[in-house]
């Protein structure tokens, strides 16, 4: 909100742009038209280089044998998380020619929706998050946590231009207090007055566990603009980084 309130200091209009989608419904398109193909390519590239821990579960699943995915899809529907859903869901979408072709129909119009809302809206950029969260701690994790591409793949599955820059702000102690007292019952007891973090879902678990040791890193700000508006992206993200360059400024004058 720093960066939202230097920006209308300098004289920008800023609006609230809500897209036309929920966050879990984009982030469905963005993995069917990653794995597409079921996973193969991935496993391609992978195959001769040192896989992440948290990637191993997902890689025996797209190496598996069709019939395999659909009933791992079966037994997520019935016992597993609706994040894993999306998952499984994704995996199994494309199975044939028809299916493919269904699939480019409904990656079309969900583009299609979000330019008319971008344009109703009369947007020339988008500014929000970077990451669901600052640099995750420890950075190599067995932990599967993908959904701090939520601000991300919008943009890569709508061909829109996006760029981070840093936003001159670093996490601090009262950032992390809500996280530790979801985590710590003790912390918690002692610190009464620190609303805890909501953790509803293994990601939020997983994304609580990761930051408790981020002091001090900084969090990143990210600039997204119309396809083949690359040069109005980066434009906004000079100014935003005028912006940053003077909350750091007065911070650093206090």
């Amino acid at each position: 909100m720093h960066i939202k309130s230097r920006l209308e200091s300098m004289g920008h209009e800023l609006v609230l742009w809500q897209p036309p989608y929920t966050g879990s419904e984009w982030f469905e398109v963005f993995l069917t038209a990653l794995f597409v193909d079921g996973g193969s390519r991935l496993v391609e590239l992978l195959e001769h280089d040192e896989v992440e821990r948290s990637m191993r579960i997902g890689l025996k699943i797209y190496k598996s044998w069709r019939i395999t995915r659909q009933i791992n899809w079966l037994l997520t529907k019935l016992f597993g998380h609706p994040d894993d859903l999306l998952y499984m869901r994704a995996i199994n979408s494309v199975r044939d020619v028809p299916t493919l072709v269904s699939h480019m129909h409904a990656l079309e119009e969900f583009r299609y929706k979000i330019y008319d809302s971008w344009l109703e809206a009369k947007l020339d950029a988008v500014i929000c998050p970077s990451f669901g969260m600052a640099a995750p701690i420890p950075a190599r994790t067995n932990r599967r946590f993908s959904g701090m591409l939520s601000y991300l793949n919008l943009f890569n599955v709508t061909n829109m231009p996006a760029g981070c820059v840093p936003s001159g702000i670093r996490v601090t102690e009262a950032d992390l207090a809500p996280l530790r007292a979801a985590l710590d019952p003790e912390y918690r007891e002692k610190n009464a007055g620190v609303t805890p973090y909501p953790i509803h879902t293994p990601w939020q678990k997983a994304a609580a566990e990761l930051q408790v040791d981020t002091l001090g890193l900084p969090v990143g700000v990210q600039v997204a603009a119309a396809p083949w508006r690359d040069e109005m992206c980066l434009h906004v993200m000079q100014v935003v980084e005028q912006a940053a360059r003077g909350s750091t400024e007065q911070v650093a004058a206090k």
